[in-house]
């Protein structure tokens, strides 16, 4: 990260505003900007670190420019307050380049804590948000690892797809139009590019490789 951090508050909100700007007008090397969330994509052209922070009821009204945002520049973070204590992933990895996260009811010393250890270039992150998203990164790594990555047809991902849900060769040939041979033409290929042998094994490869 570069020395200097462009603090830009979105959709000023007094209260949070205010503890905002002081935290970071005592901070060497830190500038405080507020802009409405229509000037975003102004932002997009400018280089340097920025640590963009808005509540989360603007976070899901932004969405498409925080992508924009994040893609352009990595060096573009994101911090969200007045957060819901329970988020889905998909939701939650719409936030951007998440930094920092704060529930609706943090306290005012946990949210000063926050904001100086972000300032200092470190994350904020609740522990419960925090170990959301490892775990959906380490499920991208294993999905599109060495083991995803074997060429299985477009039908035969369809098989194991059906498969997974515990369908017998009968229901298969139903389910995609075909024969119980083509079916069992199909597993018998896919046995072999899995390295399995049987279909609980297969069955257990799709849980754990499948999206």
């Amino acid at each position: 990260m570069t020395s200097k951090m462009n603090v830009v508050h979105i959709e000023n909100d007094t209260y949070f505003s205010n503890r905002l700007k002081n935290a970071v007008e005592n901070h060497p090397n830190s500038y405080y900007s507020e802009i409405p969330k229509s000037d975003i994509e102004d932002s997009t052209s400018l280089t340097g670190t920025f640590l963009y922070v808005f509540d989360f009821k603007t976070a899901t009204e932004i969405e498409a420019q925080l992508k924009q945002l994040t893609e352009i520049n990595k060096y573009c973070f994101t911090v969200v307050y007045d957060a819901p204590t329970s988020i889905t992933t998909s939701d939650l990895i719409k936030l951007g380049r998440l930094k920092g996260y704060l529930f609706s009811n943090t306290s005012s010393e946990d949210i000063s804590f926050a904001i100086n250890a972000l300032l200092c270039g470190d994350s904020s992150l609740p522990l419960s948000i925090s170990n959301q998203l490892i775990e959906y990164y380490q499920s991208l790594i294993i999905r599109f690892s060495e083991p995803y990555n074997i060429n299985l047809t477009q039908r035969e991902i369809q098989v194991l797809e059906r498969l997974r849900l515990g369908l017998s060769n009968n229901k298969l040939a139903d389910e995609l139009f075909v024969s119980e041979h083509t079916v069992k033409s199909h597993l018998y290929k896919i046995f072999k590019k899995i390295k399995v042998s049987n279909r609980t094994q297969a069955i257990a490869w799709t849980h754990k490789y499948l999206p």
